[in-house]
């Protein structure tokens, strides 16, 4: 998500000062529960822009979490904003950039962090490679057949459960149980690599470089640009899909 400038309400003078002097009864609710339901919806609105902020590269530090409770409390009392529009552009474009900054330091660092990190995986025992790069670590080997090209004109689906972490653990996806995803032949370059050499009913592990995940491009708050990592993958069949011509 991009930071933009909001939309202020424009609100006339008569309107607020009706708001203001109009007697309306307050909600007879304890204060447990007036302080419960703020609580719980403040949280509630904010995790939504959170999650946002989050998955552009923002972190908690970079703002002020008592300029969120102004604004908030601002909007609620439906006041004019004490930032204008021309205070708030000015003050986003200078988060833009020096995020921007921080995103190409932060690839370089990934970069250099991966490379070193899959050497010494590359050592561990049980861990195999391609002539790619892709390490990839059998769990569970599968007696079921192995992916084969088909006729032109036709694809093949692999139908698979996954979940997919950071070198160091952080849980960023995960698709189990019951529910099952099909990947195609254009996905991730490492998944798919890997999804083709396994067995089905297999389950292994799939450690990517950048290059064979996601790049360059930051993905989400924990897969940063040029980032290595780890699928643990099950793959349950193929499903052949007919492309109409």
């Amino acid at each position: 998500m991009a930071l933009a400038s909001p939309a202020y309400a424009q609100t006339s003078k008569e309107s607020k000062k009706a708001t203001t002097t109009s007697e309306i009864p307050s909600l007879n609710v304890s204060e447990e529960a007036r302080e419960s339901a703020s609580h719980g919806l403040g949280y509630l609105k904010g995790r939504e822009l959170a999650v946002e902020l989050l998955k552009s590269g923002y972190v908690a530090e970079d703002f002020s979490m008592e300029g969120f409770k102004k604004g908030f409390g601002e909007a609620l009392a439906e006041l004019d904003s004490t930032v204008d529009g021309k205070q708030l552009k000015v003050a986003i474009d200078l988060m833009k950039a020096h995020l921007q900054e921080r995103e190409r330091t932060m690839s370089k660092i990934n970069d250099g962090a991966s490379k070193e990190w899959l050497a010494t995986n590359a050592k561990k025992e049980g861990v195999k490679a391609t002539k790619s790069g892709l390490q990839y670590e059998v769990i569970k080997e599968g007696e079921g057949e192995v992916y084969k090209a088909i006729a032109e004109g036709d694809k093949r689906r692999f139908l698979i459960t996954y979940e997919g972490s950071t070198f160091d653990g952080k849980v960023f996806e995960r698709i189990g149980g019951d529910k099952m995803v099909a990947v195609g032949e254009q996905g991730i370059p490492g998944l798919v690599e890997g999804l083709k050499l396994m067995p089905v009913g297999s389950t292994w592990k799939l450690y990517l470089k950048p290059e064979l995940a996601y790049g360059d491009r930051r993905v989400n708050a924990y897969v940063g640009p040029n980032q290595g990592v780890v699928f643990t993958v099950t793959l349950s069949a193929f499903k052949e899909v007919q492309v109409q011509q």
